[in-house]
Order: structure tokens, then sequence, then C-alpha cells
């Protein structure tokens, strides 16, 4: 939670503070660089003497943040040093002019005689030693996190006003903390600040803190997400905010990127904090799934075997069916039945004497019940 007295010191701080420093720790999240350049480009607008910076490598994961090409390596501004490969006996002596109207400075170095003047191509220029009223630290949970800033310009750190911006809760480190624990993101709570540092959201700024949010939020979907985060997302869409599709995975350092190549290259597994290192992985080979029939659940078990059960009770009924059928038909025959059928049969076969004989004309009018059934007894003659 901010406090009153926190934001009324840091407020009369920036308000005098010549320079500020912006500084972002060692392994940042997304959330810490939106929230820091949203700072940098409001103090910029102001045409305040600021200057962003970072050990850590702004990678494309970074890419959507506008003003992100601004942050810096180096935060050493206020001596100016000029180096060039010496030989030893070399400078006779180095002094320095003025121009006639004071407005240009002139530095000399003189070799001594007999040594070849100094190649202008050869010099280089760097600045030592750094100067700053105000610290703004994001990204980090100990000074050590700002790695050679920290160890080059320790003093610095001890005399400015540091100001230290955390989401979650953390020891802390520096001379003032603006603690946000609760809110959804680090960028939500910078709209709260900027009035009270006479900064105007503009279009850019907006587009920073919006990407930050969506990404934190899982693109506010997230069930953590308050009322209030839904406001503060109104407002930065009117004042222009454009979204952008950030990805939603976690965001690895520059060395842990590094590490994870190298170890994808060499098939070696990275190794954790304090172990002795990398060590072989052997390649084992895939398990081999043997493919069966597919499962049949309890309730499938159950009708098909009702299914058989069905058929098998159609074919039995079909089978005494016919059985019946037949056995109707043979019980409804008589024995004169029978003996008429016999008959019909030894007249149907003709014998060796009618194949003989020739066909005989008939000579007289046939008699009426010539085709109906008869019945011959053994005292029968027939002509």
């Amino acid at each position: 939670m901010i406090q009153p007295q926190d934001l009324v010191t840091l407020q009369q701080g920036l308000g005098a503070a010549k320079r500020s420093f912006i500084l972002i720790g060692k392994t940042p999240k997304y959330d810490d660089v939106a929230s820091a350049l949203s700072l940098y480009l409001g103090l910029k607008a102001l045409n305040h003497d600021v200057v962003i910076a970072s050990p850590a490598d702004m990678t494309v994961a970074y890419s959507h943040l506008v003003g992100v090409n601004q942050i810096k390596k180096e935060i050493s501004n206020k001596n100016l040093v000029m180096s060039f490969p010496y030989q030893d006996g070399f400078v006779d002596k180095v002094s320095y002019t003025m121009s006639e109207d004071g407005s240009t400075f002139n530095l000399i170095v003189a070799p001594k005689s007999g040594m070849t003047a100094l190649d202008p191509s050869r010099v280089s220029y760097s600045y030592a030693g750094a100067e700053a009223d105000v610290m703004f630290l994001f990204g980090a949970s100990s000074m050590e996190d700002f790695e050679y800033f920290y160890q080059e310009e320790s003093a610095l750190f001890m005399k400015t006003l540091t100001v230290q911006f955390s989401l979650t809760k953390q020891t802390p480190f520096a001379k003032m903390m603006i603690d946000v624990t609760g809110k959804s993101s680090l960028s939500e709570e910078m709209i709260a600040l900027f009035p009270l540092f006479g900064i105007t959201l503009s279009e850019d700024i907006a587009t920073n803190i919006l990407s930050s949010i969506e990404l934190v939020t899982n693109h506010l979907q997230s069930l953590s997400i308050s009322p209030e985060t839904f406001e503060v997302v109104a407002k930065l869409l009117r004042a222009g905010a454009r979204r952008s599709s950030v990805a939603t995975t976690p965001i690895m350092s520059s060395s842990q990127t590094n590490a994870f190549a190298q170890a994808l290259k060499t098939k070696v597994s990275v190794p954790s904090a304090g172990s002795a290192g990398p060590t072989v992985q052997p390649t084992q080979p895939l398990p081999v799934r043997k493919v069966g029939p597919p499962s049949v659940t309890p309730e499938q078990k159950a009708k098909l075997r009702l299914d058989a059960e069905k058929k098998k009770v159609e074919e039995l009924t079909q089978q005494l069916h016919e059985e019946q059928t037949k056995a109707t038909q043979q019980k409804a025959q008589t024995p004169e039945d029978m003996k008429i059928q016999q008959l019909q049969h030894i007249a149907s076969v003709p014998t060796q004497e009618t194949k003989q004989r020739p066909t005989a004309q008939p000579t007289e009018q046939t008699p009426s019940d010539w085709l109906q059934p008869k019945i011959f007894t053994g005292a029968t003659q027939v002509e």
C-alpha cells in the first residue's frame, strides 16, 4: 500500500531533481519494463532530464512496448573519458585552451619530441561516473540485481533518493518503497501516480500500460481481475491505447534463453544452482503402445448380449414354425389319399408293353368320369 507521506516526499524530490535515473533489474518481467517505460515517456514529455537503463538484454519479447529502444546499457554521464593507445614516454604534457569567445574548450595532448602525433581515428570517448537526484528502481529484489550499475556506482545509490516499485511483498532495500500488493499489475497502479508527477496520459503511455494489463490478466480473463481494472482499461482506450497480441507465455531472461538453447543442441540437462555441471541424459526410446480392441462399456455389452439372445429366439421360432407346418401337412393325408398317390405314381411309369404298343386312337366317346380317381380291388378286371 502506498503511504501518503511517501507520495508527498516523492513529489517534492522529483520536483527539485535536475536528473533522474529509471533502472530495471537483471531479470525483469514484462510488467516491470512496461511500467518503467511509461514513467520514462511521461517524464520525457515534461522535458525532464531522465535516463532509462538495464543490465538485461531487451529481447524481441519486449518489442511491443513503445520506447524499448531507449533503454541503455550504461548510466555513466558525469565525466568524459578520452582513450587512445599509449606507449611509455609518449605524452609530454596535457593542457587546455579556450576560444576567444569562450564557447569552445580545447584539450591538447602534446607528444614528446621525436614521437608520432596522436591519430584522431584511434581516439575513443566514454563516460565515467554517474549523477542523479532520484532513482526509480523496477524489477529488482536487492541492489545486486542491478549488477555493474551498483558495483561501479554504489556511492551514488547510497546518497540518492531511491524509489523501489514492487507488486509483491519484498524486503525494502531502497529509501522509499511503492508497494502495490493486491493489484493485478504494476502498470495499472502507475495510472494513479502520474497525476502526482504532472504526467499526462498519452497514446504511447496508454498503449504500454494496456499491453501489460492484457498480458498479466490473460487478456482480461483472469478470475482475480477487479472492477477497477476494467475502469483503467476504459480510460486507456479513451486515451488512444492500441491493442496488440502479446504472448501469454512466461518470458525468460537472455541467460535462461541461451542456456535452454544450448541444452537443446547438446541434449544435456540445464544444471540447477549449486550443481556440479550438466549431465548427459541418455536417449531413451519411446515406449511402444500396443493397440488392442476398442474398449466396450457395460451398457454396450448388455445391448450386444440382448441382441444375440433375441436373434437366437427368432431362429428357434422359425424352426418350430417349419416343423409344425410339415407335421400338419403329413397329418392331413388319409390312408386313401396315400393309396391314390401310390397308384398315380404307378400309372405315371410306362411299362414295356405300353412302350411297344402303338397309341390307340379313340373310337368312342370318353366317359365323363374318366378324369376322376378310382379305387381298384383285386377282383376288378381292367379291359
